[in-house]
């Protein structure tokens, strides 16, 4: 998949997040990998898989039936998104922009913060991954309203709890 390839796995690692499930330390895992896969987007280096997972071979009945499926499902989601001036995703500041915001929500992600606070930096790599994949330039907007829309709630939620903090330690 060539460039595209840090999107989709930026996207499967967002996918736990979609859920309110709290999953105690994978959000730690899984947002320091997004931040090394979104940093490694911008500076153009390719992903590479250990040599296990890049030998596994997927079963033929699955890769048979994959389309089968999968196109039931992209033919829903191909109405809302497309390309949309996929030139922008060609431009360094926008790609160092967008990585810059799926690094910062991966780092919330791997903060230690009470279960459900996983989802709006969760939100922000799934939309803007996407919108990386696509080349989806009104998406990746949407991405960035989100991204401002999570910090802000992150930022009331770190205040709250220092305020908790120091209430107790007075």
């Amino acid at each position: 998949m060539g460039d595209r390839s840090h999107s989709l796995l930026l996207l499967v690692l967002s996918l736990p997040f979609m859920f309110p499930i709290p999953l105690p330390g994978l959000s730690v895992v899984f947002g320091l990998l997004v931040a090394f896969v979104a940093s490694a987007w911008a500076l153009g280096h390719p992903v590479r898989l250990p040599r296990k997972m890049a030998q596994v071979r997927l079963p033929k009945f699955f890769l048979e039936r994959l389309p089968l499926y999968s196109d039931k499902l992209f033919y829903r989601v191909e109405v809302w998104i497309k390309p949309r001036s996929p030139w922008l995703f060609d431009h360094a500041i926008f790609r160092w922009l967008l990585a810059g915001i799926i690094i910062l929500a991966g780092l919330f992600l791997a903060l230690p913060l009470p279960p459900g606070t996983n989802f709006p930096p969760g939100i922000v790599i799934f939309v803007l991954s996407l919108s990386i994949l696509e080349r989806d330039a009104r998406l990746a907007i949407l991405g960035v309203g989100l991204a401002i829309l999570a910090a802000y709630f992150m930022s009331e939620l770190v205040l709250w709890m220092w305020n908790w903090v120091a209430q107790y330690l007075h």
